[in-house]
């Protein structure tokens, strides 16, 4: 029998002055069928609200949400490390009513490791921009395309002729798979039994490329004066950090005291130019502080 689940998914920040546990919040109703009791079927109610959980930080991670089955498909690739993800939970309610279990769960994600997965399958970079690719098939049967095709959504891989980036797929008498993408002058190279393991690892590779991620972030340098404290500083510095959805990676390069006044800059990096600099136009005015963002790359 199939089992209906109803979820009712909040996304919720939790801070407390005694606490930094931040997690997401599922609650989870689990029918019981004949015979079931409430403990047996524990285990499946938590590790469905596990992989709600991680795909909420998901959505707050990517800053927007996928299309359906897309979104269908990177949850079937995530629900085998949902486990490795989960750093710890706590039932905030618990309800063994005569037909289900309900559950209220606050599941801490690890937010970085999440993050990682993310750039490895392709998906932090393609989430409004698919990547164009020339694909080449040798000896690849029909069968096989259901595969290629779910693979190609997940990743964010269209297939264009002559793109420049160049991804040839074959398979060899032994049956193992050989992929090779070709793009501007390089060459990624993977070989193995399983067409999914070697797709995904040729993507991964690919978008660690730095000349790759250029396409999707900025680079930028952040200049900013008006400072009331060096103190005042620091605690932006802090506050960019939360900015997390926008900005991938920020470092203080410069902080000068003078009689006029207190200035500093950071090197940013950045995947939305243009939210980053509304959220300081929003920000830096109110606190007295000037900047200008200059890209760089």
């Amino acid at each position: 029998m199939l089992k209906i689940v109803r979820l009712i998914l909040t996304c919720c920040l939790v801070l407390k002055v005694s606490s930094a546990f931040a997690g997401q919040r599922v609650h989870v109703v689990w029918p019981l069928e004949a015979g079931e009791t409430h403990l047996q079927v524990l285990d499946q109610a938590l590790d469905y609200g596990f992989n709600q959980a991680v795909m909420l930080e998901t959505d707050d991670i990517l800053g927007v949400k996928l299309e359906d089955r897309r979104r269908e498909i990177l949850a079937e690739f995530l629900a085998p490390e949902v486990k490795g993800l989960v750093l710890s939970y706590r039932e905030l309610s618990r309800k063994e009513l005569p037909e289900e279990l309900v559950l209220d769960l606050e599941v801490n994600v690890d937010r970085e490791r999440l993050k990682s997965f993310l750039k490895k399958t392709g998906v932090f970079f393609t989430r409004t921009k698919n990547w164009p690719c020339d694909l080449i098939l040798k000896a690849f049967n029909p069968g096989e395309r259901e595969l290629l095709s779910r693979l190609r959504l997940l990743t964010g891989v269209v297939v264009q002729a002559d793109a420049v980036t160049r991804l040839v797929l074959k398979r060899d008498l032994q049956g193992a798979w050989q992929g090779e993408i070709q793009y501007n002058g390089q060459t990624i190279s993977q070989k193995g039994m399983s067409l999914e393991k070697v797709w995904m690892a040729l993507w991964a590779r690919f978008f660690s490329l730095p000349e790759v991620q250029k396409n999707f972030m900025r680079k930028c340098v952040l200049a900013t004066s008006g400072w009331a404290t060096t103190d005042a500083i620091m605690f932006f510095d802090h506050v960019l950090s939360g900015w997390d959805k926008i900005i991938e990676t920020h470092k203080i390069v410069s902080v000068n005291i003078d009689v006029l006044a207190i200035t500093s800059k950071w090197l940013v990096s950045t995947v939305d130019e243009a939210r980053l600099e509304q959220k300081l136009s929003e920000y830096l005015p109110e606190q007295g502080v000037v900047f200008e963002l200059k890209e760089i790359y």
